[in-house]
């Protein structure tokens, strides 16, 4: 049973998901109506699967709910913010429902009291207008003929599975849910019905024969099945069009007629399609632990095929040969699939941001528009977890600092309306996502101000803009005026730069006064294993990642280093260039045998100098132990295939804390 809570919980949750997207959009729709179809549908399905299991609260609240819909639906009833903002406060509520299983403490319990009287008051409002009829849900279904006109007819052949019940459903409720699509007609189909001897009790005999009349689309009546695909057989088929209504609903016609039955010859022809899915599962649900365990069976086999590959090198021979390349082929596709099994949509993670801007924009009276691109952009499930709490922090910094009151916005010539956009793209082997805003900027002068008054830098030094925006993010660094509930402690910028840096993104901050401020985020598109360079430096083995790695080149280019100023010609362009031997031990490599590796750092390139370059490598990545933990220039470690352990590095940090010690080297 245990099993099938866990199944109504995930369920409840996405419908309520759902419920939420549809209503912020109804607040610049009202009028739509499948938004609306959409928001009532949900409830429903809540509703009767909470019944199901016996939540009371949940169902009677839901109850209470839904009735506001129905009049809205039946458009006796216009969408008001009132009613908009009633019904989110309700989803929240209902989130801590689902998430206790119906269970609430004495606050929850003061607060369930309080939020049934505002719904009920509401609906009570409702019925006491005029021309609102009390009744609505017997209007639905009593629908008369002539309503028919114009609408499509379907014919549903609905077969729940025999261990359909297994699941936690209850099909009667599915077909309840039909029901508020439009004029049905259901017939059961009971010859299914073994002897009673033969009963299973736990088993579903019955299948059902549904004729429905209906505006909506095919997609719409599918998306009541959609938890109980395959477990069902399902065809629906759209029947041709009749001049006379194919549906009536009357509570005493127990089958269709004639007519019905002289269609359903031609049904087959108009619905080949359709029948030639029904026994297609386009997709399954599967628990997130799953997909990571199967990510660390993948890295393991990763691992194996590099020891594998070790040992065919010391052992040359042409079977084993061939063995290892075939290995490696079929591991490359496997992790390959497993990656793309793991990658998620980021519009699945917008719908608290969503909430979040308007709710505190409300707050503090300011008008928000948040616009959203690219948000089909697919990224690791593990990433995305790491990301909503800086994502979250960045908005609120965007929404309390970055944007203007209205009339401020007025007065400096802009819309009234502020806008944050968030966009999400690809670009080679990332994942890059910008949060802008069109409101007052950042002052880099102010912030240079504030990092002086804190003895954050001396008076003489030169910092660029990048350099200047850079110490927004130093734990306890504020130029807020003001501390608000919301912000301005300066208790968070260096939290959401770890953050991001934990799942080994990068972090940067554009800003023009009076135009806005973009927060751009670059992202791994997957975390646990990274295409690198395998190199030594110091007969030490190290990863650089193949994503930060422009070109190599061989020795002889090294003759060509100027160390008076640290600059090297490549191709006739003067590049910075840092010794990682000099730079780990301190000592020079005098073997003479160098290598070079073109990295990107920002929008320039730095030339990093090795003392060999092995060659490409699969690096399944490892969590650092506590010894490693303040390196910040190691990202992870790896094993590679003799056994040994290699760092993997992270080059900006280690061009970043080169060009730091050259810093404090030059103030002194």
């Amino acid at each position: 049973m245990d099993q099938y809570k866990q199944n109504f919980s995930e369920d409840a949750m996405e419908v309520i998901a759902d419920m939420e997207k549809s209503l912020l959009l109804m607040e610049t729709c009202p009028d739509d109506a499948e938004l609306i179809q959409q928001v009532f549908r949900a409830m429903h399905t809540l509703k009767g699967n909470s019944s199901m299991f016996g939540f009371k609260a949940i169902t009677e609240f839901t109850h209470h709910l839904e009735s506001i819909y129905e009049h809205i639906r039946s458009g006796q009833k216009k969408i008001s913010k009132e009613i908009i903002d009633i019904t989110l406060d309700s989803l929240d509520h209902l989130t801590y429902l689902v998430k206790n299983e119906g269970e609430l403490d004495a606050q929850r319990q003061k607060n369930h009291k309080n939020l049934t009287v505002r719904v009920v008051t509401v609906l009570k409002n409702i019925l006491d207008e005029p021309n609102v009829e009390s009744n609505l849900f017997a209007t639905t279904v009593q629908t008369s003929a002539p309503e028919n006109a114009g609408l499509k007819n379907y014919h549903i052949v609905f077969e729940p599975y025999n261990e359909i019940f297994y699941n936690g459903t209850n099909p009667v409720y599915l077909l309840e849910e039909l029901q508020t699509l439009g004029n049905c007609t259901i017939i059961p189909n009971i010859d299914s019905i073994p002897s009673l001897q033969d009963i299973e009790p736990t088993y579903c005999y019955t299948s059902w024969d549904i004729y429905l009349a209906t505006n909506v689309s095919i997609d719409t009546i599918r998306e009541v099945f959609v938890f109980v695909e395959g477990r069902c057989k399902l065809e629906i088929n759209l029947l041709p069009q009749s001049e006379e209504p194919l549906v009536q609903q009357n509570e005493n016609t127990d089958y269709p007629d004639e007519t019905i039955k002289d269609i359903l010859p031609a049904v087959s022809k108009t619905t080949v399609t359709e029948t030639g899915k029904k026994n297609v599962i386009s997709s399954i649900r599967v628990p997130s632990e799953r997909l990571d365990n199967l990510m660390s069976l993948v890295s393991e086999l990763m691992t194996l095929q590099a020891k594998l590959g070790t040992l065919t090198d010391q052992n040359p021979q042409s079977e084993l040969l061939a063995v290892t390349e075939s290995l490696e082929k079929i591991s490359t596709r496997l992790r390959d699939n497993a990656f793309s099994m793991c990658l998620v949509p980021i519009k699945n993670m917008l719908n608290p941001f969503n909430r979040l801007v308007r709710d505190l924009a409300n707050e503090l009276n300011k008008e928000i528009d948040f616009v959203t691109e690219g948000t089909d952009t697919e990224l690791d499930k593990n990433i995305m977890e790491g990301l909503a709490d800086p994502i979250m922090h960045l908005l609120r910094n965007s929404i309390d600092h970055g944007i203007e009151y209205p009339d401020d916005r007025v007065k400096a010539g802009k819309k009234r309306h502020g806008q944050i956009l968030f966009k999400a793209f690809c670009a080679g082997v990332n994942v890059y996502i910008e949060i802008q805003d069109d409101g007052k900027g950042i002052d880099p002068q102010k912030i240079k101000d504030k990092a002086l008054q804190k003895g954050i830098i001396s008076k003489d030094e030169v910092l660029s803009e990048k350099e200047i925006f850079n110490l927004i993010f130093l734990p306890g660094f504020s130029t807020a005026e003001q501390v608000s509930e919301i912000s301005g402690r300066g208790v968070g910028m260096d939290v959401v730069k770890r953050k991001i840096e934990d799942i080994r993104g990068q972090i940067k901050i554009t800003s023009q006064l009076n135009i806005g401020t973009t927060i751009t985020i670059k992202l791994p598109i997957t975390v646990s294993i990274i295409d690198g360079l395998l190199v030594k430096i110091n007969d030490v083995s190290f990863v650089i990642p193949l994503a930060a790695v422009d070109r190599c080149f061989e020795a002889p280019a090294v003759q060509q280093l100027n160390r008076f100023n640290n600059l090297i010609i490549l191709d006739g362009e003067q590049i910075p260039f840092i010794s990682l031997s000099e730079e780990f031990d301190g000592k020079e490599n005098l073997s003479g045998s160098q290598e070079i590796i073109l990295v990107y750092y920002d929008e320039r390139r730095v030339a990093l100098i090795v003392d060999n370059i092995v060659g490409k490598f699969q690096a399944v990545l490892k969590p650092l132990g506590r010894y490693f933990q303040n390196m910040d220039h190691i990202s992870g470690a790896t094993i590679l295939g003799d056994g040994k352990i290699a760092l993997v590095l992270d080059t900006n940090k280690v061009i970043e804390e080169y060009l730091h010690q050259k810093r404090l080297a030059t103030c002194q």
